[in-house]
């Protein structure tokens, strides 16, 4: 999938890609949370003063944005409500994909039986229609066993659908 070369902020396998028009330089962090504490007063100890943007995917990376300033604040807070934001997740899945690139399409809907997990079910019977581009990274093979680094881009959908959609 051919990417706008977007500043990128890096955090684990999350990259944050925004429109250029958007100011970055020492305006904006993206820090992985997991702790129990406020990662925030923290932050602001060294940082100063810090403004969350947005909690990206809470129950996965728990990956907080935060902005330095207001201007950067209305900038990506306008950049999270326009679809500016173009999320990637870098995925190692089991066996070998074949395709290099290509488009996953699986309409999804809330598994009845194990909420809130995700299941494959007909747009016919209330599932929603979900997509989510794929680029294969490299394959390799580890006795005996097949694996493929993906880089996966939801393009529509709920977040837990890579995971579904990956297994499929």
């Amino acid at each position: 999938r051919d990417l706008p070369s977007f500043p990128t902020r890096r955090s684990s396998d999350l990259s944050l890609q925004v429109s250029s028009s958007i100011p970055f330089g020492e305006r904006f962090l993206v820090i992985p949370s997991t702790e129990t504490i406020s990662c925030m007063s923290v932050l602001e100890r060294t940082k100063g003063q810090l403004f969350v943007v947005h909690r990206l995917d809470l129950d996965t990376s728990g990956v907080i944005a935060f902005a330095r300033n207001t201007r950067a604040l209305a900038a990506l807070n306008e950049a999270f409500r326009s679809d500016l934001v173009m999320k990637r997740y870098v995925a190692r899945l089991d066996g070998s994909v074949r395709a290099d690139r290509g488009t996953i399409t699986l309409p999804l809907s809330v598994n009845r039986l194990e909420r809130p997990r995700q299941c494959v079910l007909s747009e016919s019977a209330g599932g929603k229609a979900c997509a989510t581009d794929y680029e294969v990274i490299s394959r390799t093979s580890t006795c005996g066993r097949a694996t493929s680094l993906v880089n996966l881009y939801p393009a529509t959908g709920p977040s837990p659908q890579r995971r579904v959609h990956c297994a499929h």
